[in-house]
C-alpha cells in the first residue's frame, strides 16, 4: 500500500468513527443469495431493518425474518416485513407504512435482482430490474433521512470491455452480449444520475458462487452442475483429457457472499463512499481451468485437461445471436448457461479502492482456494 492508499485508509477509519448511520436500513431483495447474508449481519449487529418483499417472495422472507428473530432474540420488533412491489408506484407501501420508511430509514440497500424463470424471460427480467430501481430511487428520494443508497451492481457493467476495468469506470464504449448484463448497465447509469441529489454508493460484486465461512453454496449459479460433472469425470482414466471450453484466459471474478455483505453495510457507512463505486472481487480471481483445477483438487480427482480449440471457440459463441440463443435454451431447460458469456471475456476488475478502505477494517476478500474444500464439502453434504 503506498502513501496514498494509507491516507485514504486511515481516513475511511476516522470518518466511520464520525459518522455511523444509527437508523434503520431498508432492505430489498432479502431472499436472494446475498440479501439472505446481508439480513443476517444486519440482525446479528442489532440494526433496525425494514424489509421489503415482493408478492412472490414473501412467504419466504416471513420464514427468513422468523428463524434469524429465533436465533437472535434481541432483534425482535426491530426487524419488521412490509409486503411491496419495487415494480409498482411507491413500492406499493401503504400511506403510513411509507411514512414510517421514510422517517426512520437512514440507509436503503437495492439488492433485489430479477432473474429468468417460468413467470419471466431474460429480457422482462431485465427491463423490471430497471424499472425496479428507479422506483426505489424515487421513494428514497422522498426521504430526508437517507444517508446512503447502496445499489448492489455487478461486473457485468464491464460488459465485453478488453483489458483491466477500473472502479472509477463506467461508460466506455463497451457492449453487452446478454440482456440482463445490460441491465446492469442501465440500473448502474440510473443511481449515477440521481447522485446531485442523493447520496449513493455502488457496490459491484462478481460471481457469488459460495459462502468462504460456511461453505454454502448459490445453487441458481451453477456450481452445483460444475460438481456434479466433475464428480462423474472421477472415473475417467487420467491420461484422457477432458473436452471442454477454452479456460486458461478467461477470468472468472469470484466474490464470496459474506464478504461482499460485509463490506457492503461497512461502506454504506462510510460518508467518503458516497458518489463511488466500490470492485468487490478478489484480486487474484482465477481463470476457468484454475477454478477447475481447485474443485478437482477439493473433490480428490485429477485435475482435468481441456482440449477445446479456441480458435474455433470464439468463432462460434462470437456469431450475432448464438450466446443468447444457448442462454435462453439453458432458462427453458433449467440449465445454466448464462455465464458462458465470460468465455469470450478477457478482463480484469480493479479492486483498490475497495480494498484501501476495507482493508483497514479487517475486511478482505479470500481467495478460493482458501475456501473451495469448504463449498465442494457443503454441497457433497446436502446432495447425500
Amino acid at each position: 500500500m503506498d502513501l496514498r492508499e494509507r491516507f485514504v485508509a486511515v481516513l475511511s477509519v476516522e470518518m466511520i468513527a464520525s459518522s455511523r448511520p444509527d437508523g434503520a436500513v431498508f432492505l430489498t431483495g432479502s431472499t436472494g443469495f446475498l440479501g439472505r447474508r446481508l439480513l443476517t449481519e444486519l440482525i446479528r449487529a442489532g440494526r433496525p431493518v425494514f424489509v421489503l418483499a415482493q408478492p412472490e417472495e414473501l412467504p419466504r422472507a416471513h420464514s427468513a425474518v422468523a428463524r434469524l428473530t429465533r436465533r437472535f432474540p434481541g432483534a425482535r420488533g426491530g426487524t419488521l416485513l412490509f409486503a411491496g412491489d419495487a415494480l409498482e408506484p411507491g413500492l406499493g407501501l401503504a400511506g403510513e407504512v411509507a411514512g414510517r420508511v421514510l422517517a426512520e430509514a437512514s440507509v436503503v440497500v437495492h439488492a433485489l435482482a430479477f432473474g429468468p424463470g417460468t413467470r419471466r424471460t431474460a429480457e422482462r427480467a431485465a427491463m423490471d430490474n430497471v424499472r425496479a430501481v428507479e422506483s426505489v430511487l424515487a421513494f428514497a428520494h422522498r426521504s430526508k433521512t437517507v444517508q446512503s443508497f447502496v445499489l448492489i451492481g455487478s461486473t457485468a457493467v464491464s460488459g465485453d470491455y478488453p483489458g483491466t476495468f477500473y472502479e472509477d469506470w463506467f461508460d466506455v464504449g463497451q457492449d453487452f452480449v446478454d440482456a440482463l448484463d445490460r441491465s446492469v448497465f442501465e440500473m448502474e447509469a440510473r443511481v449515477r444520475d440521481a447522485r446531485r441529489t442523493l447520496p449513493t454508493v455502488i457496490v459491484r460484486p462478481g460471481v457469488m458462487l459460495g459462502d468462504a465461512e460456511t461453505g454454502e453454496i448459490d445453487h441458481a449459479r451453477g456450481l452445483g452442475p460444475l460438481i456434479r460433472v466433475l464428480r462423474a469425470a472421477r472415473g475417467w482414466p487420467e491420461w484422457l483429457p477432458l473436452p471442454g471450453l477454452a479456460g486458461d484466459r478467461c477470468v472468472v471474478p469470484l466474490s464470496p457472499v459474506d464478504y461482499v455483505a460485509r463490506a457492503t453495510l461497512a461502506l454504506s457507512r462510510m460518508r467518503e463512499a458516497r458518489g463511488h463505486a466500490y470492485c468487490l472481487v478478489d484480486p487474484t480471481s482465477p481463470t476457468l481451468q484454475e477454478l477447475l483445477d481447485e474443485l478437482a483438487d477439493a473433490i480428490g480427482m485429477p485435475r482435468p485437461r481441456l482440449t477445446p480449440n479456441r480458435r474455433i471457440q470464439s468463432r462460434l459463441l462470437g456469431l450475432p445471436g448464438v450466446l443468447p440463443a444457448l442462454a435462453r435454451t439453458g432458462d427453458a431447460l433449467g440449465v445454466p448457461l448464462r455465464p458462458l458469456r465470460l468465455l469470450l471475456g478477457r478482463n480484469r476488475h480493479d479492486t483498490t479502492r475497495a480494498r484501501t478502505a476495507l482493508l483497514p477494517l479487517g475486511i478482505a476478500c479470500p481467495p478460493f482456494a482458501s475456501y473451495a474444500r469448504r463449498v465442494v464439502a457443503d454441497y457433497l453434504r446436502k446432495a447425500a
